[in-house]
């Protein structure tokens, strides 16, 4: 299983061995405030780094940080201020 999650450390505590990183807590998988083409490839590449993740070997059912983080969101256009 890969998880997309806004909330890494619940993500960790929960056990998940692949945690990917998602955008905010009411988008993971998507940013709103982007225009829709970046958005689009915003989605995209968190899906793709998923795919990746459940490809990559665990060591174990919980190694310690035996997890996928990624913050492919980051490289984006930067969010609006709240």
């Amino acid at each position: 299983m890969a998880l997309v999650s806004a909330m890494y450390p619940v993500a960790e505590q929960v056990r998940a061995n692949r945690i990917v990183k998602g955008v905010s807590i009411p988008h993971p998988c998507g940013d709103p405030s982007l225009p829709p083409e970046l958005d689009a490839r915003l989605r995209r590449e968190i899906v793709q780094t998923a795919l990746k993740a459940l490809g990559a070997e665990v060591k174990s059912a919980w190694a310690g940080r035996s997890a996928i983080r990624t913050d492919c969101w980051k490289s984006m256009a930067p969010r609006s201020k709240r």
